[in-house]
């Protein structure tokens, strides 16, 4: 949906390569879409949630099929990451393996869908001239 702007080359990145979109969207009708709002490990704002559902709800409009559901072992996935990212008292060995693990769970959860919609964040960026204290 909005393709063109989050993979669009930006001009500092040289892993962003230039690719040609279609011309045209395809229709929304008929995709699957998982959705959540909560990953259970951080809950989201009052905000978050309502755009969400509302994303959900705009997408059921157009002709999805639309279904509550979480793709699996989200919290495996953030201690995973924080493993490769640099704690040294997970074996590589082990980590490598949680890790096929965890990605062939989600693996086989998306080959259900078309589409998963969540939040990225549990709240919303702060304004730029925001003070954070």
């Amino acid at each position: 949906l909005a393709l063109r702007v989050l993979a669009g080359p930006d001009g500092i990145d040289s892993g962003v390569v230039p690719v040609p979109f279609p011309k045209r969207t395809p229709p929304l009708e008929g995709l699957k879409v998982a959705w959540y709002t909560d990953d259970g490990m951080s809950k989201p704002t009052a905000a978050v949630v309502a755009t969400v559902k509302a994303a959900a709800k705009a997408l059921a409009g157009a002709g999805c099929t639309v279904t509550e559901e979480r793709a699996p072992s989200l919290a495996e996935a953030y201690q995973v990451t924080m493993g490769y990212l640099g704690r040294k008292h997970m074996n590589h060995d082990r980590l490598m393996r949680r890790w096929d693990t965890y990605r062939s769970a989600v693996l086989q959860f998306m080959t259900r869908f078309d589409l998963i919609l969540s939040p990225v964040a549990p709240d919303i960026a702060p304004l730029s001239k925001a003070r954070v204290v």
